[in-house]
């Protein structure tokens, strides 16, 4: 009976162990059974995506954080009423000026504006330094100084509000024989240009206080803003009235908001007077108002620049 029982259990054993392939863990770790483990499958190790910096025309820019992402504004490039006065919107990157579409058609609209007729310079190369808005008790005396240093003339379109309050610095203008040109008594637009007959009010009463100062009626003159610039109608109306308008065909775009400084002030001139079909009679508009430190920083080298190229500059 003993042998049949440990016969049984031999057999028992022996179908276990023939079948344990096919019993799952959970039962084979019950029976004491050990395997060695399977071999861990190896999955590479995910791949680190760097953000590298990005070559743009040679200049390299930093990848952009999601701080700087997300705080990154933009501001409007504008431009006073009537003097170029189509705005866009560009990134505001560090202070860099980004030409836009709508600025190029500003830059071009100015350009082809038609220049002054003057005394030409047999070498074709003649400039006009023109500064609006003025004058400016601390700006318009700096732009003298450097002015005389140089030995050279400009063209100063005096405001007849600012001549009352500084009128010892039209005569300084006047005294170096630099121009004073007429640009209306208070430039404001709603006063100007509500008629023909209220542009001219306008002009005689700025004409009569530079008369006071000077001794002269300034024939030569300049509407705030450019507004008759192209519009013949309205050039033949100032002709009849006995004055010459001036305008410009070089932009120093010194009159954008923000101001730009004087790095950009210099770059603005440099490219428009590359253009070869301006150097008869280059007219370059600046202004000399409250606000304008950087016109003054950067006219020296504007300066230097055109006298290394050979201009010679003109009043008109």
């Amino acid at each position: 009976m003993l042998k049949k029982v440990m016969l049984m259990f031999v057999f028992i054993l022996l179908a276990i162990a023939g079948c344990r392939s096919l019993v799952p863990d959970s039962v084979n770790l019950v029976l004491g059974t050990i395997y060695e483990p399977q071999d861990e499958i190896s999955l590479p190790a995910p791949k680190h995506i760097s953000a590298a910096p990005i070559k743009v025309s040679g200049n390299e820019l930093p990848a952009p954080s999601k701080s700087t992402a997300e705080e990154q504004k933009t501001e409007p490039a504008s431009f006073p009423d009537g003097e170029n006065s189509q705005k866009s919107t560009v990134p505001n990157m560090a202070g860099k000026e980004l030409q836009t579409e709508k600025n190029l058609e500003n830059e071009m609209f100015s350009e082809k504006l038609s220049p002054p007729r003057g005394k030409n310079n047999p070498s074709g190369k003649n400039i006009y330094l023109t500064f609006d808005d003025g004058p400016d008790a601390v700006n318009t005396p700096r732009i003298l100084a450097i002015l005389d240093l140089y030995g050279i003339k400009a063209t100063f379109f005096v405001v007849g509000t600012n001549v009352e309050k500084y009128p010892e610095i039209v005569q300084q203008i006047e005294a170096q024989g630099s121009l004073v040109a007429n640009h209306t008594y208070s430039h404001k637009y709603q006063s100007v240009y509500a008629s023909e007959e209220a542009f001219l009010k306008e002009i005689y009463k700025n004409e009569e206080l530079l008369f006071q100062l000077i001794g002269k009626r300034p024939r030569i003159i300049r509407e705030p803003g450019g507004r008759f610039l192209g519009k013949t109608d309205k050039q033949a109306f100032i002709a009849k009235a006995g004055y010459e308008l001036k305008g410009w065909n070089v932009d120093s775009y010194d009159s954008r908001k923000p101001i730009p400084n004087a790095n950009q002030i210099v770059a603005n001139v440099k490219r428009q007077a590359n253009n070869q079909l301006l150097w008869d009679e280059m007219v370059i508009l600046f202004h000399d108002g409250p606000g304008h430190a950087s016109t003054v920083e950067a006219l020296p080298a504007i300066i230097e620049y055109f006298q290394a190229q050979g201009f010679s500059f003109k009043v008109f």
